[in-house]
């Protein structure tokens, strides 16, 4: 089961890398990248905080779609 566990996050990380690299130039239109970075530490601080056992249930994939979504500068999609 372990191992099972390991693989889908695995293909999960991969997933969000390649979809990174590909829609990653239209995206540096649209979003503020520090919003998005500061939320992507969160969420890396919260990986820490589960690998190490003093948080069980991190919804880090959560955080970092969210953080995403604040992350869009709606000015710019109104302006087009």
């Amino acid at each position: 089961m372990l191992i099972l566990r390991s693989v889908v996050a695995s293909l999960a990380g991969l997933s969000v890398v390649a979809a990174t690299v590909v829609c990653g130039p239209g995206l540096l239109d649209y979003v503020i990248v520090q919003r998005f970075k500061n939320g992507c530490a969160i969420a890396l601080c919260l990986v820490g905080l589960e690998v190490a056992d003093i948080v069980t249930d991190a919804p880090t994939l959560t955080i970092i779609v969210v953080s995403l979504a604040l992350a869009v500068n709606r000015g710019e999609i109104g302006d087009e």
